[in-house]
């Protein structure tokens, strides 16, 4: 986990974004996510821009973990 962070939180960060991501696969909507608070998150989306999804997303530094 990463250091100093709330464990369910960054779960749940995360959970929320993939299952979005899987609708927005399946549906071709362009997703915009914000904001992101966690690398775990970022990665996420990295990925999914990596694979050709239309996503982006945006954070500030007083949010992140």
């Amino acid at each position: 986990m990463e250091e100093g962070t709330d464990e369910a939180a960054v779960v749940d960060e995360q959970s929320a974004h993939a299952e979005a991501l899987v609708l927005g696969e399946l549906t071709g909507v362009r997703l915009h996510f914000e904001p992101l608070s966690s690398a775990r998150a970022a990665r996420l989306i990295a990925k999914a821009q990596r694979e050709g999804l239309p996503v982006s997303a945006d954070t500030a530094m007083h949010q992140l973990h």
